[in-house]
């Protein structure tokens, strides 16, 4: 399904996915609607709740901004040579991968390629320098049995990501080489990796680091 949670369920462990009870199973949201409605409950809600719903009527920055003690991280915009382009207003307010709000002229868009927390450097490039070939994957939680070596799998970088076909390199008990049959846009460390063989979710982790060039290890 286009929202299935599996993506963020890999992270459980054994422990807890034996107590995990899933009422409604395998009914899609449509069908609950409708058993809603047939007995009577209310409020049936139409609309589709999107990202972090909490936040109404105002971007992830407006939000983050309006915290208490909230200060903003400013910085230099530069592209991967260190060649300053400009300077940005908070780094809470961009993304691998965004192309809004960078506002510096130049022939072709800028996108982000990576922020830099420590520096508040926003780096950026051209959108062939927003994919990556590969990535490295840190404490991975394996479902079943810790594999070795070599194998074939899907790939889902961020939630609404199609998993890409993948050849996943085991480096330890929780950490793995991911290399791409395509490079993938905008591949976020920070963000989870989560693997898949047809359905079935192997594991998943957080991405620790991205190549732009192939760098799968020899």
């Amino acid at each position: 399904a286009g929202k299935d949670q599996s993506y963020f369920l890999s992270r459980l462990t054994q422990k807890q996915l034996s107590k995990a009870f899933f009422p409604l199973g395998d009914f899609t949201k449509r069908r609950v609607r409708q058993l809603a409605q047939r007995r009577g409950l209310v409020p049936v809600i139409d609309s589709e709740s999107q990202d972090v719903c909490f936040i109404q009527g105002s971007s992830y920055g407006e939000f983050l901004a309006s915290l208490p003690g909230f200060s903003p991280k400013t910085g230099r915009i530069e592209d991967r040579k260190g060649n300053v382009l400009g300077r940005h207003q908070g780094l809470h307010l961009f993304t691998v991968g965004q192309r809004r709000r960078i506002n510096c002229p130049a022939k072709e868009p800028y996108y982000v390629l990576a922020l830099e927390g420590s520096t508040g450097r926003l780096i950026v490039g051209n959108k062939a320098e927003t994919f990556s070939a590969s990535c490295a994957v840190e404490e991975i939680r394996w479902i079943g049995d810790i594999p070795s070596g070599e194998f074939q799998a899907s790939t889902r970088i961020r939630y609404r990501h199609q998993a890409a076909a993948s050849t996943i390199r085991i480096t330890g008990n929780d950490t793995a080489w991911v290399r791409f049959e395509t490079p993938q846009k905008a591949v976020t460390p920070g963000q989870g990796a989560v693997f898949y063989r047809d359905k079935e979710v192997l594991g998943g982790g957080w991405i620790d680091e991205t190549r732009f060039h192939e760098r799968y290890p020899a």
